[in-house]
């Protein structure tokens, strides 16, 4: 008599830990390159939601960082509004009009800001970096799409497409 295969269940991954700020980017980073990192975060969540005075822009302020259980790192708008994503049409593809959370927000811009400088680091020769920031990304895309995920997943996933 065979034995039933056990069931698999992927893990969830919860946020253990959130601060304000971005200071964990200054533990992992150089100076140098913590500074561009931020601004690269900063200067993309602008890009993503451009659109000028509206309730739903991007138009600065304050950042948390969160922490998930699998060692994903994510930045998101300290804020309790929601953000309206724009394409450029070079960049970012979204459906016009979808409006996510703070929280879904930082998690859109850590993925493109994960990814494009893994990229910028692979071309300048930093090794270290660019794996860092590749297991980040896939890191981050696991807590949000294994188990339970986010519950924005599916709209995340439209623009991280």
């Amino acid at each position: 008599m065979s034995q039933p295969e056990p069931e698999y269940i992927e893990p969830t991954h919860t946020v253990i830990n959130e601060q304000p700020g971005m200071g964990i980017v200054w533990e992992k980073f150089a100076p140098r390159l913590a500074m561009v990192f931020e601004n690269t975060v900063f200067a993309n969540a602008e890009r993503y939601s451009n659109r000028k005075y509206t309730e739903h822009a991007y138009s600065g302020g304050s950042w948390t960082h969160k922490t998930y259980s699998n060692g994903a790192i994510c930045f998101v708008p300290a804020s309790d509004r929601s953000f309206e994503l724009t394409g450029d049409g070079d960049v970012i593809y979204v459906p016009e009009g979808i409006t996510v959370s703070a929280d879904a927000f930082g998690i859109i811009v850590c993925l493109f800001v994960y990814s494009n400088m893994a990229f910028w680091a692979e071309e300048k020769g930093h090794t270290a970096l660019m794996e860092w920031l590749s297991a980040q990304y896939h890191l981050l895309r696991d807590a949000v799409y294994s188990g339970d995920g986010h519950p924005e997943r599916n709209l995340i996933a439209q623009a991280d497409d």
